[in-house]
């Protein structure tokens, strides 16, 4: 750091001379004994360096006063013009530490709003949180303690967060919903196994969203009920959801739909049939109470909140603990009001004896044969992956009965769409949002939020897969459509209709046929190069 005679003459040059100084000759000036501004650029590349500590004197008068004039000038013109580096080593906590030393001692409320807002803006490390500490300490509120909350999630020092965040919510008489949702967001990301005792922090996390019924930020909220039911869903479940793809494979994709949609436009005649395994994988997948009954008694959280439950009212010598639990979830799907019986003591005693006598009873399953070996094995191991005869005398009728293929797989899509996926997120929107207020109810935190995650990935699956398939066949083109077609007939499995029966007995008919003419047009086998080209469209 300059001396402050030298630097005094310095800054006069910059002020004097600031229209036609550079924002480096003027860092050159306060920061180097022997500046050469007309230094070339190679010169300066290696003489000039970032200062990474600023060091500004207070022994008199004097110093503090260019000292001040010179943090005015780092604030204006060097955090700007160097804002990573400004950032990353703290320039302007450095300067704000100096003016509440030795410039500002006792800042109005307004002075430190302003100092609040500039330090939102850095990043959260050590001098950051130093000065909200300082501001918290030396005046003490509910806003400045959000701020030190704030940035201790920040530097991921989530327990410190959440201590603050809980402090302030104690001075406050209403809820701050960007200090509550930074107070859930550190809940979930800390996710140590108790908050207090049998309720973790995410269960905790959960049950507090739960209460909070009219959020300000939608979208805010909803982020958060995800990252909250992703954290607690099991793995085995959250390896069910749709398969994130390639951006690069999208595009390609994206480009070969294209390619095939101005081949319809030009009228060129198609005789291949569109199926991608990962835009199939992409697609979001429903999730049926089979799955959940195969994972509610090993999820511990339930498993110790039911058993508890049980030996309170002294039920567990009469009650077998796995098939009350099934009994349990079943009854609930179809009449929750049964959740209520759990809200005292009282009321819950028998709640377990008192059950229906619900078994899952197995779906009769729909025949659907090879194309259960085309969605686990691709449409080429179906197929065949022979070369066909471009010119062969019935290439026609392969155009014909692709296109017939194309129709009635479009049609039964939509027969999904409306029929079947349609009312049953009806069924599901339903039954979650009557779940919900019945659960807020209730004093078990873990239990109910263990019981919430489920119900709303069945509902929120649904609701996604319905999106998709919306977007699919309403606005897509026969790539779209048939791969829609491909997601019908894989989730279709999770209903029983003999409607949909009959549809996939004459699809698989009508499939069978353009595999037979198709059949009867091959030419010779594809070599590996030519039969890796061929399945590029399979992706």
């Amino acid at each position: 750091m300059l001396v402050t005679k030298i630097l005094k003459l310095r800054l006069s040059r910059i002020q004097k001379g600031k229209e036609h100084l550079s924002t480096q000759d003027k860092l050159m000036l306060v920061t180097m004994e022997s500046p050469d501004l007309s230094a070339n650029f190679l010169l300066r590349l290696f003489k000039v360096s970032l200062p990474k500590q600023w060091k500004f004197k207070h022994a008199d008068d004097e110093d503090i006063h260019y000292s001040k004039q010179l943090i005015g000038l780092i604030e204006t013109d060097f955090i700007p013009a160097y804002e990573f580096h400004a950032r990353k080593y703290a320039w302007y906590e450095q300067c704000l530490m100096y003016q509440l030393n030795f410039v500002v001692l006792k800042p109005s409320q307004q002075q430190i709003n302003g100092y609040l807002r500039q330090l939102d803006q850095c990043l959260d490390q050590q001098p950051k949180i130093e000065l909200l500490h300082h501001f918290q300490q030396q005046y003490p509120s509910a806003q400045h303690a959000n701020a030190l909350a704030k940035s201790y999630a920040g530097a991921s020092e989530y327990t410190k967060a959440i201590e603050w965040y809980e402090w302030a919510a104690q001075q406050s008489s209403q809820v701050n919903e960007v200090a509550f949702f930074g107070y859930i967001e550190s809940l979930i990301h800390r996710n140590q196994l108790e908050y207090k005792p049998q309720m973790s922090d995410v269960e905790y996390a959960i049950h507090l969203l739960i209460q909070y019924l009219k959020p300000i930020d939608q979208k805010a909220y909803a982020k958060l009920l995800q990252a909250g039911v992703k954290s607690l869903l099991p793995d085995s479940i959250l390896k069910t959801r749709a398969v994130q793809t390639n951006i690069l494979a999208d595009v390609g994709r994206g480009l070969n739909s294209l390619g095939k949609s101005l081949n319809h436009i030009l009228k060129v005649k198609q005789f291949d049939l569109p199926f991608s395994k990962e835009v199939i994988a992409n697609a979001p997948q429903l999730l049926h109470s089979e799955i959940i009954l195969e994972h509610l008694a090993q999820n511990e959280a339930i498993r110790t909140a039911v058993q508890a439950l049980l030996k309170n009212n002294e039920l567990t010598t009469t009650i077998e603990f796995e098939p009350a639990l099934q009994q349990f979830w079943l009854s609930v799907q179809t009449e929750p009001e049964l959740l209520k019986r759990l809200i005292t003591a009282s009321q819950s005693k028998a709640w377990f004896e008192t059950l229906p006598n619900t078994y899952f009873q197995t779906k009769k399953p729909l025949n659907l044969a090879q194309f259960q070996q085309i969605l686990e094995h691709g449409l080429l191991n179906y197929l065949g992956e022979e070369r066909l005869d471009k010119f062969h005398a019935e290439r026609n009728m392969l155009y014909a009965q692709r296109d017939m293929v194309v129709t009635e797989m479009t049609a039964f899509a939509s027969w999904f769409y409306q029929e079947c996926l349609q009312p049953y997120l009806h069924q599901q929107t339903a039954l979650f949002q009557q779940m919900k207020l019945i659960l807020l109810q209730l004093d078990n935190i873990a239990f109910t939020s263990q019981l919430f995650i489920y119900q709303y990935e069945i509902q929120q699956r649904a609701q996604d897969l319905s999106n998709w398939m919306k977007i699919k066949l309403e606005k897509g083109n026969d790539f779209d459509r048939v791969n829609a077609a491909w997601v019908a007939l894989r989730e279709v499995a999770g209903f029983e209709s003999e409607i949909a029966q009959d549809k996939i007995n004459a699809l698989k008919n009508t499939l069978m046929q353009y595999k037979t003419i198709r059949n009867n047009q091959i030419l010779i086998s594809f070599d590996s190069e030519e039969i890796s080209d061929y399945k590029e469209d399979e992706k």
